[in-house]
C-alpha cells in the first residue's frame, strides 16, 4: 500500500515538472522566434505558428539567400552549436528536398535555407540569447560573402 501511495506522489511530481518544463520551453521558443524575426531581416518561420499544431520545443526557420547547411556548419564551427537542416521528418540528405517542407508550400530556395532548432529540458535563457546572437552573426557573415539573388522566397 505504501508503494502505491509513493508511486502516486511521484507521478504527481512528474506531471508538475512536465508542466513547468513545457511552459518554460514554450516561453523560450516564443522568445527565440520573436528575437530572430526582429533582429535578422528576411527570416521566415516555416510551418504553423498556431501553438496547438506545432511541437513546443522545435523551430524550423529559413533565412533568405543563405544555405541552411552553411548556417549549421558555421554555428557548429564557431560557436559549438548544433542545429539540423530540413525538417524532422527528412533524412537530411542534401540532394533531396524535405517532403514535409515541400508539402507546406515552401519553395526549393526556402527549403535549402532552412534550419531546425530544438529546445530541451536543460536549455537556459542564456542559451537562447547565445543562439540568437550567434545566428545574427552567422547569417550576416554569410550574406556578406554570397551575392544576393532576389525573389528566391515566397513571403508567407
Amino acid at each position: 500500500m505504501i508503494s502505491i501511495v509513493g508511486l502516486g506522489e511521484a507521478s504527481a511530481k512528474i506531471r508538475q515538472e512536465f508542466k513547468e518544463d513545457y511552459e518554460r520551453i514554450q516561453a523560450y521558443k516564443n522568445l527565440l522566434l520573436k528575437q530572430l524575426i526582429e533582429r535578422i531581416p528576411y527570416t521566415c518561420i516555416n510551418g504553423s505558428t498556431d501553438q496547438e499544431h506545432v511541437l513546443n520545443n522545435t523551430v524550423n526557420i529559413s533565412f533568405e539567400n543563405v544555405r541552411g547547411e552553411a548556417v549549421a556548419a558555421l554555428l557548429n564551427q564557431i560557436y559549438g552549436i548544433a542545429v539540423s537542416v530540413g525538417s524532422a521528418c527528412s533524412s537530411n540528405k542534401q540532394a533531396s528536398l524535405s517532403h514535409v517542407l515541400t508539402a507546406i508550400g515552401l519553395s526549393e530556395a526556402q527549403i535549402r535555407s532552412s534550419i531546425r532548432i530544438s529546445i530541451g529540458k536543460y536549455t537556459q535563457k542564456d542559451d537562447v540569447f547565445f543562439l540568437i546572437n550567434a545566428l545574427e552573426h552567422v547569417v550576416s557573415k554569410l550574406r556578406r560573402m554570397i551575392p544576393i539573388e532576389q525573389n528566391n522566397f515566397v513571403q508567407l
